[in-house]
């Protein structure tokens, strides 16, 4: 009786299936306000809305030993370039490379190589952010290495259950053991190393409500 008294689903658009929008098109609240992911601004970005959602989203979609952070990712990203010396500029560019994920998203490596829409709007995303930012390019080979390199060492301490990974970089012994940080370390490490970085931070960044 159910099925027989079924209609037609209703096909409702986009932006009114709980997606706000405007005359700028659809926008996403963040603590400081609004952000349009497909009109990216350079001043809308701040630091500190960036610092807190990246402290709460996982590395792998949650599927590691424990719970890992892109912003704790994004510091020991950091901490590879700056024992080889390899400049303030890498430093700068390590610790901001995944930013645009505060705004939209993470996305699995798999995913990511097959959606070309994503890359997209993430490249967009990224430009507004190097803008705001300042950040220097790096050498797109140094900048893998790194990040695959962290990759390796969450896998070696944090995602021990895994697979192998084909061609990822062999972790060097001195690497300490990495242990997983709760996301208020990891929101107040990510802070002390942007505001190490770029000197006390930028002067028109607001304070998260």
């Amino acid at each position: 009786m159910a099925t027989a008294l079924m209609k037609e689903p209703i096909i409702i658009p986009l932006n009114m299936v709980g997606v706000p929008d405007d005359e700028r098109g659809t926008w996403m609240q963040t603590f400081s306000g609004r952000f349009y992911p497909l009109d990216p601004r350079p001043e809308e970005f701040y630091i500190t809305d960036i610092a807190l959602s990246l402290s709460r989203i996982n590395r792998y979609n949650g599927h590691n030993d424990a719970p890992l952070s892109v912003a704790q990712h994004s510091v020991q990203c950091v901490d590879l370039a700056r024992r080889d010396k390899a400049g303030r500029h890498v430093e700068r560019y390590m610790l901001m490379h995944d930013a645009p994920e505060a705004y939209i998203g993470d996305m699995v490596r798999p995913l990511k190589s097959v959606i070309p829409q994503f890359r997209e709007i993430e490249a967009k995303v990224w430009a507004a952010c190097v803008k705001r930012f300042d950040i220097e390019p790096v050498d797109p080979d140094l900048f893998q290495h790194y990040d695959n390199l962290a990759c390796a060492w969450e896998k070696r301490d944090l995602c021990k259950s895994y697979e192998s990974w084909p061609g990822m970089p062999v972790v060097p012994n001195s690497l300490p053991e990495m242990s997983a940080w709760t996301a208020k370390i990891a929101e107040r490490m990510f802070m002390e190393y942007f505001n190490y970085l770029w000197g006390r931070g930028l002067e028109n960044d607001r304070q998260r409500r």
